[in-house]
Order: C-alpha cells, then sequence, then structure tokens
C-alpha cells in the first residue's frame, strides 16, 4: 500500500511541475436534500499531456468522510472521442479504486461518462450538453447516489462557471463552481 501511494505522490509531482494544460481545474460543489444541510464537496484533475493524441491525469475528491485519487492514462481516438482508465486509491477497507471514461463533443453538442468501481462499490457521473451560447450550456445530469435532472452551466467570466441540477425524483439540489485553468 505504501508503495502505491508513494507512486501515486511521485506521479501528481511531475502532474505539478509541468505546465497545466486545458483539463485542469477544480470544483467546488454543495448537495442538498429534502431541505437538509448542504453537504460540501471538492476535487480538480491535473493534467499532463504526452502528446497530442494522449496523457495522464490525476484526479482527486474529498468530502465529509470520503476521499479518493486516481491516475489514469486518457487517449484521444478521434477529435471528438477521448477515453481514459485508470487506478487509484479511495477511503476503505478495501481501498483500490478503478476508473474510466469517456467524452465525446461535436459542435455543440457534448457528453461526458465516469464510472468506478472500487472497495466501495460502484459509481457513476454523467453530463450531456448543448452549447446555447458561448456562455450557457443546458442539458441532462445524473449521479449514482444523487439522481438525474435537468443540467444548466454559466461561464461567468475567463474559464470561471457556475452550475447546477436538480433532481426532482428525490428533491435533491446540487450546484457547482467551476475553475479551469
Amino acid at each position: 500500500m505504501k508503495k502505491l501511494a508513494l507512486l501515486a505522490v511521485a506521479i501528481l509531482f511531475v502532474l505539478v511541475a509541468a505546465p497545466v494544460q486545458a483539463q485542469t481545474f477544480v470544483t467546488f460543489e454543495g448537495m442538498q436534500a429534502n431541505g437538509e444541510e448542504v453537504i460540501p464537496a471538492l476535487y480538480g484533475q491535473l493534467d499532463r499531456p504526452i502528446d497530442k493524441s494522449q496523457g495522464i491525469f490525476v484526479w482527486g475528491l474529498a468530502t465529509e468522510g470520503w476521499r479518493e485519487a486516481l491516475v489514469s492514462y486518457y487517449r484521444n481516438l478521434r477529435p471528438w472521442l477521448q477515453i481514459s482508465g485508470g487506478i487509484g486509491i479511495e477511503k476503505d477497507d478495501s481501498p483500490i479504486r478503478f476508473g474510466t471514461s469517456v467524452w465525446m463533443g461535436k459542435g455543440k453538442l457534448f457528453s461526458f461518462l465516469a464510472m468506478e468501481h472500487g472497495g466501495s462499490g460502484f459509481w457513476y457521473s454523467y453530463t450531456g450538453t448543448y452549447r446555447i451560447t458561448n456562455r450557457l450550456e443546458a442539458g441532462i445530469f445524473s449521479r449514482r447516489y444523487f439522481g438525474t435532472g435537468p443540467y444548466a452551466s454559466v461561464a461567468v467570466v475567463g474559464k470561471t462557471s457556475v452550475w447546477g441540477t436538480f433532481c426532482p425524483k428525490d428533491q435533491k439540489v446540487l450546484l457547482g463552481i467551476h475553475q479551469g485553468f
């Protein structure tokens, strides 16, 4: 386990020492269900391309009682299609976690699916959007433990955007602030 943690730290160091890339970001979000307390979460990604068609990224998430980090390899199969796969650790008795993702985008349509599996079980997140203007996107959002509902994102200034979604079935709201670098 210590070797895996040292490997993750070494890869993170390489990524941090490299120039910041287009897929590098940090997001803060808060979820509220049925009028209860807001549950905050912070996650981010550091991206280091190897060349124009492939690269490595480190993704991490922290929320109350939960932490995880993944190191992934990605490949652009087409200008509109990217896939990734990686391994990481999570706060669980069985800490090994695997993740994969698919991004597709063409014109004004974008779709992103991330899936993970590990000691704590299966998880997924999906966002599909249509770019209405240079600053406004609308679509659908679905995430395990949250539900499915409409989604909207507004670019505020530079690479900063605010977004939100609502799950009517479970009366949950999820709001976020996204900062790209």
